[in-house]
């Protein structure tokens, strides 16, 4: 998803995943985020997998309308490894670099059900969502939204104000998430493209 918007709220820390350098140079998860300002920096054990593929980030290609593989429905995510958690972080690097918020797999030719989210314009609250699931929505918003992969177009389009959503972290827990307009929209945006739907059939 591209957008400029900011959202305001709270974010539960077992959502995300976090690989930003603490103050003492370590590598760091950030708990009690409260946006737009981190109020804590804690720092944990290192896992073995930054050394792995902290070093090599690539941009991916983003795919773009009407290329047929972003009709496909993304496949259900059963093994959480290292080459899982690799294609996550160079998602994050292609969505910062495209200037977005939201990113599916399925943007960048990975046909699995993994949508990941920044709204800050800070680029240092990463949401990952593995499997996701609407459970539970009501209320409506309107806004207008765009898409990396459809540039230049912008469409009007009605989506759940309040929803709550099942998914799995980059470390194969489940969670629940609940949010409400901005994060609720990019979100419902990118579970779209994993089921195969583009903005544009809001236009229909």
């Amino acid at each position: 998803m591209d957008c400029k918007s900011i959202y305001s709220g709270s974010i539960p820390e077992h959502a995300y995943f976090f690989l930003n350098k603490s103050p003492s140079g370590g590598i760091g998860r950030h708990k009690g985020l409260k946006i737009p300002r981190l109020n804590k920096i804690m720092r944990v054990r290192i896992p073995p997998w930054v050394f792995i593929i902290n070093n090599n980030m690539s941009i991916l290609k983003i795919l773009f309308y009407p290329n047929k593989i972003l009709r496909e429905k993304s496949k259900i995510v059963k093994k959480y490894d290292n080459i899982l958690k690799k294609n996550i972080l160079n998602m994050f690097d292609t969505m910062y670099k495209n200037n977005g918020i939201g990113l599916s797999a399925i943007q960048v030719n990975i046909n699995k059900s993994i949508i990941i989210i920044d709204i800050l314009k800070e680029k240092n609250s990463k949401l990952i969502f593995i499997n996701p699931k609407i459970i539970n929505k009501k209320g409506y918003i309107k806004s207008k939204e765009s898409c990396l992969s459809i540039p230049n177009k912008n469409i009007i389009i009605k989506r759940y104000k309040y929803i709550n959503i099942k998914a799995n972290n980059i470390l194969g827990k489940k969670i629940i998430f609940k949010c409400k307009n901005l994060l609720s929209i990019c979100i419902q945006h990118e579970i779209d493209h994993i089921n195969g739907k583009l903005i544009i059939d809001y236009n229909k």
